[in-house]
């Protein structure tokens, strides 16, 4: 509802936002508008670079940078510009923009990125980002705080799967699928005993990829590495746990605005 509020409350043709917790360099405006002029698109937008100031917020900032947490968006790779299904704030052409209100109010706890931008390119319109315009972004400041973030991104995409009977890109299928393929696994397994070995193998493949980019990943000592693998493994939980909670958060609204 603020988003909306501000969209009408803006007088530009261009309607750009930002966020608390975003950094931007000096000409981030100018590079911005003139990019959007160029392109003549709906939307566009920069890379995100997550940063951090303390120890523990730089160690987020790698978990939250590297594809194994969030799959890898465009909106995160320091290489691409190009069409994405989504980006990192962005900057909206009014003229190019489907009807008021932008941002879905029955929702509210959506993925309002994702929602925006996956009606924009429905409603036949582009979306671009580019990667030679970089913002930084701070993350939460503590793995309990980040837990939460992640529990929140998932009721977020759940929300949107239920609205739209469908995901914006195919990286977001990993995580629920493999939580309902394990759920098969364990099930069957009692009647077919080699299941439950399979969950076993893919359990302990999932756990050795963690243990390899945390190793990567993390500063000289052990804390670093157990730290991040708590990261990784604390952000697909959560984020799992969110996504199956939008399916309540989605029937509450559903029966409140009925």
């Amino acid at each position: 509802a603020a988003l909306n509020r501000l969209v009408k409350e803006a007088k530009g043709e261009l309607v750009v936002r930002l966020d608390a917790r975003t950094h931007i360099e000096l000409d981030y405006v100018e590079r911005i508008v003139q990019l959007s002029q160029k392109e003549n698109v709906a939307n566009v937008g920069g890379v995100q670079i997550p940063v951090g100031d303390s120890k523990e917020q730089k160690r987020i900032a790698k978990i939250m940078q590297h594809p194994l947490s969030f799959g890898g968006g465009k909106f995160r790779n320091l290489n691409y510009t190009g069409p994405s299904d989504s980006v990192y704030l962005g900057a909206f052409s009014r003229k190019m923009m489907f009807q008021e209100p932008w941002f879905d109010e029955k929702h509210p706890k959506i993925s309002e990125d994702s929602d925006v931008n996956f009606r924009i390119r429905q409603s036949g319109g582009r979306v671009l980002v580019d990667s030679s315009i970089q913002v930084q972004h701070f993350p939460r400041e503590s793995l309990r705080d980040f837990f939460k973030l992640c529990l929140n991104y998932g009721v977020g995409r759940g929300l949107f799967f239920v609205k739209h009977k469908r995901f914006s890109a195919l990286r977001q299928l990993v995580l629920p699928s493999s939580f309902l393929f394990s759920l098969i696994l364990f099930a069957f397994g009692f009647l077919f005993p080699l299941l439950h070995l399979t969950l076993l193998a893919v359990g302990s493949t999932y756990l050795g990829l963690v243990v390899t980019v945390s190793i990567k990943l993390a500063d000289i000592g052990g804390k670093g590495i157990i730290y991040l693998m708590t990261g990784f493994i604390g952000c697909h939980i959560f984020w799992t746990l969110g996504f199956i909670k939008s399916f309540q958060i989605y029937n509450h609204n559903l029966r409140f605005n009925l």
